[in-house]
């Protein structure tokens, strides 16, 4: 199971993009929810670095399309939990925190930054 990113447990249902291989889920413990893609073997992408740049546009193309819906936290680094036991056991010691980010985030105003990188190539 690889984790996107952490976000407030959403009130509304979100309309979520394909992951890096499948389907994406909300999983939710209280207050605190995280964005997951359950069936993905993060060790399989590093097979080759065409597989493993695929999976790191994905990511972004994930983040983006769901940060336009609501807050989200990124993880300070790329988690991966085998069971959804293993996220909720780490909101349990950490949900106070986490979510007190993401209202601090939820404050302050967002910036779209667009890139022209075509003089580049």
């Amino acid at each position: 199971m690889y984790i996107y990113a952490f976000l407030p447990n959403p009130t509304r249902l979100l309309a979520l993009p394909l992951g890096i291989s499948g389907s994406l889920q909300i999983i939710a413990v209280k207050d605190l929810a995280a964005l997951v893609e359950l069936d993905l073997d993060v060790l399989a992408l590093q097979d080759s670095d065409e597989r493993l740049m695929q999976a790191i546009l994905a990511h972004d193309r994930v983040t983006r399309a769901v940060f336009q819906q609501t807050t989200l936290l990124p993880p300070q680094v790329w988690y991966e939990f085998c069971l959804p036991t293993g996220i909720a056991r780490a909101f349990r010691n950490s949900s106070s925190r986490v979510c007190g980010k993401a209202r601090e985030a939820s404050r302050q105003s967002r910036v779209s930054v667009k890139a022209d990188c075509s003089a580049l190539s």
